[in-house]
Formats: C-alpha cells, sequence, structure tokens
C-alpha cells in the first residue's frame, strides 16, 4: 500500500475519532503524512520490542491469535490509538506526560477493546493515569500494545530535528517556523538537519548537486536559525566537497554524511521497476566503504564535525567512521534487522576504545588523518 493512501486511511480514521472530542489542528496533507510515517515506525519497533515481554502470563489462546514467527514486523491495525498520540504530541510537546495522553485518550474517545477499552473505562471512573493500564484496575493488562507504541512515538522525537523542501523559496519559511518553534518549545530540539538528497520538483535533481542551490537553501534558514545547522549530502554527486564547501559558505556547522545512493530493481519477467518511482535510495552494508570515502574526504577538506551515516551494523563500523572523521554516528537500516542493534553496538564500544589507546569516542575520532599525517605513515 502506498503511503499516501496509508496516510489517508489513517487520517480519516483519526479524525473520526477526534470529532468526538478535542477540536481538530489544522495540518497540512504532508505534515499528516510525516506523522502517520512516525505512527508506522513506532508501530513495528513496538511490536519487536514488545513480543518477548507481552502476553508472558496470557493464555495459549492469546498467542494464537498472532503470528507467532514475527519476521515480518506485524503490526497493530489500531490506528486510533496512535493518531491519538499524535494528537497529543502536537497539543504538549515531545515532553508529554502520561497524565496528559490519558487526557487526550479520555477527549478522543479512544478504547474500543481489551486492555485499551478497559483503560478508557478507568479514565471514565476518574481513575488516573498510568494507573489505568495497571493490573490492580485493568485485568487485561498483557494486551497492552497501543501505550507501548505511544511511548516508543515519544522516544523518535527528535533533539535534532530533520527538515526538507521541495523548492527553493520553502527553505526560508523552514527556517522561519524553526525559529518560532524553538521559540515555542526551546527543549524540543537543539540542533537542526536540513536534508538537501532529497528529490525536489522545481529544478529536476536533489539540491545536494548544485553548490549554488546547496549554498542558498543553507542560508534561507541560516538566516532564521541560530541553532546547530548541519546539511545531509548525497553521495550521487561529482564532488561532495565542492558541495560541503558552498554549504559551509551558506552558514552550515557540520554535515550529515551521507544519503542513500540511488538504486533500482526491476521484475525481471515483465521489466517493470519494482518502485513505484522506478527508483529508489539504497542503503545497508554495501553503501559503508563509500560512506567511510566522503566523510573522510569532506573531513580532511572542512574539518567541521561530521555525523556518519550509511552502512553502519557493528560497533566496529562506527569506530570506523569515527575515525574517517565523523563526531556522531546514524544507524537506520540495521534496526530493521535487529531492533537491539544499537543497544549491542553500545555495549562494544567500551571494549573497542580500549583496544585503540582512546579514552573516549572523541580521542578517535579522525585518527585516520592523524595517521596519515605522521612521519613516514604508508
Amino acid at each position: 500500500m502506498r503511503t499516501p493512501r496509508i496516510a489517508l486511511i489513517a487520517l480519516s480514521v483519526f479524525l473520526m475519532v477526534a470529532a468526538q472530542g478535542a477540536t481538530p489542528i489544522r495540518l497540512t496533507r504532508v505534515e499528516y503524512e510525516d506523522r502517520v510515517r512516525a505512527v508506522w515506525t513506532a508501530q513495528i519497533i513496538a511490536v519487536l520490542l514488545a513480543w518477548p515481554h507481552e502476553h508472558q502470563v496470557a493464555s495459549s489462546v492469546w498467542l494464537e491469535n498472532f503470528p507467532k514467527p514475527y519476521k515480518a514486523a506485524p503490526v497493530d491495525d489500531d490506528w486510533d490509538y496512535e493518531m491519538c498520540a499524535v494528537r497529543a504530541f502536537e497539543r504538549y510537546g515531545i515532553r508529554l506526560t502520561v497524565k496528559q495522553l490519558g487526557q487526550q485518550w479520555l477527549e478522543n474517545g479512544c478504547g474500543s477493546w481489551g486492555s485499551s477499552e478497559q483503560a478508557r473505562l478507568n479514565l471514565e471512573k476518574g481513575i488516573k493515569p498510568p494507573d489505568t493500564g495497571h493490573p490492580r484496575y485493568n485485568k487485561l493488562w498483557f494486551t497492552i500494545g497501543p501505550q507501548f507504541s505511544s511511548d516508543v512515538y515519544g522516544a523518535l522525537a527528535p533533539g535534532l530535528v530533520n527538515v526538507a523542501g521541495e523548492r527553493l523559496p520553502e527553505f526560508g519559511v523552514i527556517g522561519e517556523k524553526l525559529a518560532a518553534a524553538h521559540s515555542a518549545r526551546p527543549g524540543d530540539f537543539q540542533a537542526v538537519e536540513l536534508n538537501l538528497s532529497c528529490p525536489n520538483v522545481e529544478s529536476g535533481f536533489p539540491f545536494a548537486k548544485s553548490p549554488e542551490l546547496a549554498r542558498e537553501c543553507v542560508r534561507l534558514v541560516r538566516r532564521h536559525v541560530a541553532l546547530p545547522l548541519f546539511a545531509k549530502l548525497s553521495p550521487n554527486v561529482a564532488d561532495i566537497v565542492e558541495i560541503a564547501q558552498a554549504c559551509r559558505e551558506g552558514g552550515a556547522d557540520g554535515f550529515t554524511l551521507v544519503n542513500t545512493a540511488l538504486g533500482m530493481a526491476l521484475d525481471w519477467k515483465s521489466g517493470r521497476p519494482k518502485l513505484g518511482a522506478g527508483h529508489g535510495g539504497f542503503s545497508g552494508p554495501a553503501l559503508k566503504p563509500q560512506a567511510i570515502y566522503l566523510v573522510h574526504a569532506v573531513y580532511k577538506a572542512t574539518g567541521l564535525p561530521i555525523i556518519g551515516a550509511g552502512g553502519v551494523e557493528t560497533a566496529e563500523d562506527v569506530m570506523e567512521m569515527l575515525a574517517a572523521g565523523a563526531q556522531a554516528v546514524q544507524v537506520g537500516t540495521a534496526t530493521f534487522r535487529d531492533p537491539f542493534a544499537l543497544r549491542t553496538m553500545v555495549a562494544r564500544l567500551p571494549a573497542l576504545l580500549d583496544e585503540a589507546g582512546a579514552k573516549n569516542p572523541g580521542e578517535h575520532t579522525a585518527r585516520a588523518h592523524r595517521h596519515a599525517g605522521r612521519k613516514g605513515a604508508p
């Protein structure tokens, strides 16, 4: 199912529920789709993380109602709960409390089955959250998935907010909105990642392929935003250093390197593309050597802070990114296969830092450049 259709269905369900209570907040379709994507991600993560802990005290009848392998990450279809959580985050911000979420549930009439219904009934009786889901008041507490996925959505709320535009003038508007949002809620985010490597409709290619466009995009946002500003760049360019230097001239404080490479998958029988747009972003371990090279090249040329991204799957990969010049590392695709990948990496990093003779990640950052500067280094 395509994302716009998913968003439309989710939005329709949400508005039907919302009609019972709170006044709808007017958002653009793009803003709603962004929230729906976050909810969808939260649902997948919630199922994968909660499965070892949910239903442990339930009867086998309950277990029979759930797919046992969980290899495909099935998700709950009760979108109204998650969209209610979206409404609560819009209303209260990312520091949303459980009491505020309970109030939103009550206003939106959330809870039509199982533990969620009992939680709603408890709210109506005056029982305060989180006691509404406690076994003392909720005998079906072991089915309590929606609360978990709502918590995950909160955890996904950004300290580093990622923004993008489709046309050049939009970046000025984005800067204004970011400034207003940070002024209203300073704790919601502390830095901005400006994604210049998404397809745009004005010029027909990503902003990150043109030094002039990249410089202007950054400048328009920098005019309004004083927070640390990172430009996320594409590997699909002839000279990423030229683009990075243009972004620095526009006011970028650092970079996220790199976004996905271009890729395509075909149905060999019909010859038709498997992706709706014909092509898409290629990520995963095969991208890492290119990402390492580009991080190394940009750090060597600019010396600015870099968030390394692309193909990181192990703690050793993190160390490699740091050695190339990254000060921080993003992990994406690896978490699709293993939701605990980050936990595993973090647990292993201290031993690897000791092995490298570094007291902390900062001491290991840019080690490759220090090595190259040594007399007689290969």
